[in-house]
């Protein structure tokens, strides 16, 4: 799931590629220490059953310049971004464990905020 930021608009996303994550928030964050567990549904997958899981979650926050694109007339501002990892440590035996690093503009200042950004993350529509 990716939504943009744009005019109000908050983002949830998963960073896939990590060679691009700033090197300062990759510090901050693997030093950032656990602040609670998460038990969720993790839905049927080819010859896997449906399972729980116990996530132990974390989350941090840093500051990034706008992208340097822009034009040479804008003004590069700082954007306040939140990162939230989400870990398996004890998957069951032949399953892949969870190992989630979602990047928000959503505000995260408590485990309650985390949490919610999770369960959008993992939120899929009925249809």
């Amino acid at each position: 799931m990716i939504l943009l930021g744009v005019n109000n608009f908050q983002i949830v996303f998963e960073i896939f590629i990590l060679s691009n994550f700033p090197s300062a928030a990759a510090r901050k964050y693997k030093k950032t220490p656990s602040s609670g567990q998460l038990v969720i549904s993790v839905p049927r997958k080819d010859d896997q059953p449906t399972r729980e899981a116990t996530l132990t979650v974390s989350y941090a926050s840093f500051t990034v310049l706008a992208p340097h694109n822009r034009p040479k007339t804008a003004t590069r501002q700082e954007i306040t971004l939140n990162v939230i990892a989400a870990r398996e440590e004890n998957p069951p035996a032949g399953s892949t464990p969870i190992n989630w690093l979602l990047l928000t503009s959503l505000e995260v200042k408590n485990f309650e905020q985390a949490i919610r950004c999770i369960r959008w993350y993992t939120y899929t529509p009925s249809g």
